[in-house]
């Protein structure tokens, strides 16, 4: 989250990370209550390569032309496949067989 005082245009900046670039829109700002002029944009970046660093860059022509601050940075791990659990009707064929043979056993 990028929070700032400054009027934004799109695409003024840009996070970078694993390749893949998400570029500031301007009418995606969120105004904060209690903090008059001060709104919050939000950038993110799916990856799947990952990636171990990011970067804030601007566009050309705007470099350090603005006041900001990042907060709440948030790293998530893809889930990975989960293991197949078998169906119902395989788990019941199968233990009929079982159940028949051991039985079988007891009488």
């Amino acid at each position: 989250m990028i929070i700032t005082p400054d009027d934004m245009l799109d695409d003024d900046i840009h996070l970078v990370a694993g390749g893949e670039t998400a570029f500031l829109l301007d009418s995606a700002g969120q105004a904060i209550s209690g903090a008059p002029g001060y709104y919050a944009y939000f950038l993110g970046v799916t990856s799947t390569t990952g990636f171990t660093s990011a970067s804030i860059e601007y566009a050309s022509g705007v470099e350090d032309a603005f006041l900001y601050n990042i907060d709440d940075i948030t790293v998530a791990k893809a889930p990975t496949a989960g293991v197949p659990e078998p169906d119902t009707l395989v788990l019941l064929l199968g233990g009929i067989p079982a159940w028949l043979l051991r039985r079988s056993r007891l009488v």
